[in-house]
C-alpha cells in the first residue's frame, strides 16, 4: 500500500536536481552548494535553504518560478518538477525530502511533546520510541491516531498487539500526526484512590 505523506502548507522541503551539466546544477541546487561551501558539510541544508511550502501551496523554485505542489506525494512531486526542470537540461534526476517533519506523541508515554526529523518514513513505533516508549499505564491495544487530510480531521484507534497494524495507513505517520497513548484503567483507578485517601 502507497502510504506517502502528501504535502502540505507550512512545509518545507528539501529539493536537490543533478544532471549532466554543472551550470544547471549550480543554478538549481544554489542554496544547497552554497551551504556546502559554507564548510558544514553536505548536512547544511537547514531550515533556512529549503523551499517553504506557502497558503496557496506553492513553493517559488529557481528559473522556474511558482510550483503548486499541495496534497502531492513523493514520486508525484518528483514527476512534476523533473518535468519542468527538463524544459531547462536533459535528464535531470530530481530528489525531494523534507525538512521539518514533526509529529506529536501524548499522555503514556515517559517524554510526550513534539518531535521533529528530516526523514519522512517514521513509523508509529519509532514516534513512541522516540518518546521514550509507553509508561507502565500506556493501553497499547487503543492507540489513537490523529490525523489532518486535507482540511479534515481524522482519527483511528491502532491494537498494538496486533500484527496487522503494520497494514494500516496510520501506521506511517504523516506530518503534524498527534499520537495519543491513553492510560489503562487501572492508573485511573490508582489516582481515585490516592485522591480518596486526601480528601479523608
Amino acid at each position: 500500500m502507497n502510504n506517502e505523506p502528501k504535502i502540505q502548507i507550512g512545509d518545507l522541503l528539501q529539493i536537490t536536481v543533478s544532471s549532466l551539466n554543472e551550470e544547471s546544477n549550480f543554478l538549481f541546487n544554489a542554496d544547497v552548494l552554497n551551504a556546502q561551501r559554507g564548510g558544514q558539510g553536505a548536512n547544511a541544508v537547514s531550515l533556512n535553504q529549503g523551499y517553504f511550502v506557502v497558503t496557496e501551496g506553492n513553493i517559488n523554485f529557481p528559473a522556474i518560478g511558482k510550483i503548486n505542489l499541495l496534497n502531492e506525494k513523493r514520486e508525484e512531486e518528483v514527476d512534476i518538477i523533473g518535468g519542468l526542470v527538463e524544459e531547462h537540461v536533459k535528464n535531470p534526476i530530481v530528489n525531494v525530502s523534507f525538512l521539518n517533519f514533526k509529529g506529536t506523541v501524548i499522555e503514556e508515554v515517559a517524554r510526550p511533546g513534539t518531535f521533529t526529523s528530516e526523514n519522512d518514513r517514521i513509523k508509529l513505533l519509532e514516534a513512541i520510541g522516540s518518546a521514550g516508549d509507553m509508561t507502565e499505564f500506556g493501553k497499547r491495544e487503543n492507540v489513537l491516531i490523529i490525523r489532518d487530510e486535507g482540511g479534515e480531521r481524522k482519527s483511528i484507534r491502532l491494537n498494538l498487539n496486533d500484527k496487522d497494524v503494520l497494514n494500516s495507513p496510520y501506521y506511517r505517520l504523516h506530518q503534524d500526526d498527534v499520537i495519543n497513548v491513553e492510560p489503562e484503567k487501572l492508573k485511573l483507578y490508582k489516582q481515585l484512590r490516592t485522591t480518596n485517601r486526601f480528601l479523608c
